[in-house]
């Protein structure tokens, strides 16, 4: 018996002490994100995450996609700002909507003008105020050319903070319409 609880004593002492095998690396598979993306514009999805495809490789409908795609993807980041209470589109942003009836006219892409308001006043109010003040980017859209059908409005009122903090540094990033591309 004691010599049994040896030999296993040994053998757990061997198995600790010798080194772990590795495996050889798997190719990775694409993220759920990377495929949605391959796929829209137009790359099959069994693309793995190091290849790159350049637009060259593409069929000429495929590289339309493709630009039209990373011109889109920018709306996310553009928002034009309020002042405290209004819903009237400054002057200031007049650029931003130039080029972004530019880019509607050129493109079928359809937007989501999303409204929204600082924390300050009710609920209610502050959604009326979003939809407002998208309403007023639309309507500029619209006179700079841009069609109506590629335009949809949306307000969040107070519910979508870009800062949370209760100043008026906060308050001004909050007063804003947030151009995004609507999902198909």
């Amino acid at each position: 018996m004691n010599k049994l609880i040896a030999v296993v004593i040994a053998l757990l002492m061997a198995a600790c002490a010798s080194s772990p095998k590795t495996e050889p690396a798997k190719e990775s598979k694409p993220t759920s994100a990377e495929a949605k993306t391959a796929s829209s514009v137009g790359v099959a999805s069994n693309v793995t995450s190091n290849t790159e495809v350049s637009a060259s490789q593409l069929s000429k409908n495929d590289a339309e996609t493709a630009q039209s795609t990373a011109r889109v993807q920018k709306y996310e980041s553009e928002s034009a700002y309020f002042d405290f209470d209004k819903s009237e589109v400054k002057s200031e942003f007049n650029a931003l909507l130039k080029k972004e009836a530019a880019i509607l006219k050129t493109n079928k892409v359809t937007i989501v003008l999303q409204g929204n308001a600082d924390e300050r006043g009710t609920v209610a109010y502050n959604k009326v105020l979003g939809l407002k003040r998208a309403k007023a980017v639309k309507r500029s859209l619209v006179a700079l050319g841009a069609s109506k059908s590629q335009i949809m409005v949306i307000s969040y009122g107070k519910e979508k903070p870009r800062l949370d903090c209760h100043e008026e540094k906060c308050w001004h990033e909050n007063r804003r319409v947030d151009f995004v591309q609507a999902q198909n």
